[in-house]
């Protein structure tokens, strides 16, 4: 439930609950209304968050790893899951080039997401490397970048924010390759 609870205040929404002994209890959720349909996919400071890009998205979390594909896939991207950071290893092993994107948790079981984009920035160094956290706890710049990673994005994910921090990582390292010549700059 404090999941929900986060993506419905983020969005601007309110939850009401009514209960009754012997008739059980009724979630409500309530989201303000648009009459704009381009303002679900664009944003002041991101004209535009619809992509195309191949993404590979690594969650312990059985939930997440079905609905954040689909939120994605609203935007217009190709979404693999996973469940297990060494089901995505096996999948970057037999197809190195297959994505553009890792989506990966933080917190799993066996190995972190921060191991995995350890392992998997180096050998492909073109890939852009989004963590996810449930935990706002700071992780030190420099152990994501020397991960490659690009950007965190804090649980519950919003697909806006996710959408805006995807555009965001994918133009840094468009000006880093312009600018260095190299993907992920020493």
């Amino acid at each position: 439930m404090p999941v929900v609870h986060g993506i419905v205040k983020n969005c601007g929404g309110e939850i009401v609950v009514s209960s009754e002994v012997g008739n059980g209890t009724q979630f409500d959720l309530y989201f303000p209304a648009t009459d704009d349909e381009d303002s679900m996919m664009q944003d002041d400071g991101v004209p535009d968050l619809i992509g195309s890009e191949r993404i590979l998205l690594v969650d312990d979390e059985p939930e997440i790893a079905e609905s954040c594909p689909r939120m994605l896939r609203g935007y217009g991207y190709q979404v693999t899951a996973r469940t297990s950071s060494y089901e995505a290893l096996e999948l970057f092993k037999t197809k190195p080039t297959a994505f553009d994107i890792l989506i990966t948790d933080y917190t799993m079981p066996q190995l972190t997401g921060l191991q995995l984009a350890r392992e998997e920035a180096p050998r492909i160094p073109n890939l852009a490397i989004i963590l996810i956290s449930g935990y706002s706890a700071a992780i030190g710049t420099r152990l994501l970048a020397d991960a490659g990673v690009g950007a965190v994005v804090l649980k519950p994910i919003v697909g806006r924010e996710l959408a805006k921090e995807i555009r965001s990582v994918l133009a840094t390292r468009t000006a880093n390759t312009e600018r260095t010549g190299m993907v992920h700059p020493v």
